[in-house]
């Protein structure tokens, strides 16, 4: 694997899986409000459990793979590691009329002890935290068919930190808080 750039991760959405599978499922991405078949999208309450990442293979050392750009959650099962193949793994003419664009990224901006928050927290987990939180909300989280009111606020566990939000605007994120999750 020292010869590749990236990696095709096949996991196991642990934390996800249900008794009985939703076969209907509504993305907050595509609306939120829409009812589609779970194989038409990307929703993580599989039939199987199956979930699959492509993520950048950093370096090899003694039997260890040390990857960036991972979306998994600490502890995901991974059932299999295979090498990313440029000209076989990407399709120029492919389409899909349910997700044709990237989404439209929204602003973060951070409260002043939110952002010394994540900063003093980043140094404990050695990650570049607010970066990585900053891409994740940018991608602006709630269903598309909300409209927030600029006074509610909206959370979301990050690895073991709570994350507190609110939309000043509908267009920007205002980060109030990161705190150890249960605090």
């Amino acid at each position: 694997l020292e010869q590749v750039s990236h990696v095709w991760l096949l996991f196991l959405f642990h934390q996800a899986l249900e008794e009985k599978p939703r076969l209907k499922v509504r993305p907050p991405r595509l609306g939120g409000n829409k009812s589609m078949g779970v194989f038409a999208t990307r929703a993580t309450h599989r039939p199987n459990g199956i979930g699959q990442s492509v993520v950048k293979l950093d370096k090899v050392e003694a039997n260890r793979l040390f990857i960036s750009g991972i979306d998994l959650l600490d502890g995901t099962p991974v059932l299999d590691i295979k090498p990313y193949v440029p000209y076989a793994d990407i399709i120029p003419e492919a389409a899909n009329s349910i997700a044709s664009a990237a989404p439209q990224l929204i602003d973060v901006q951070w409260t002043d002890s939110a952002l010394q928050q994540a900063h003093t927290h980043a140094q404990r987990l050695d990650e570049p935290l607010v970066e990585l939180i900053e891409q994740c909300l940018a991608q602006d989280p709630r269903p598309a068919y909300q409209t927030p009111l600029p006074e509610r606020e909206y959370g979301a566990q990050f690895w073991d930190l709570d994350v507190r939000w609110h939309y000043p605007t509908p267009e920007q994120i205002r980060v109030l808080e990161v705190i150890p999750a249960g605090a």
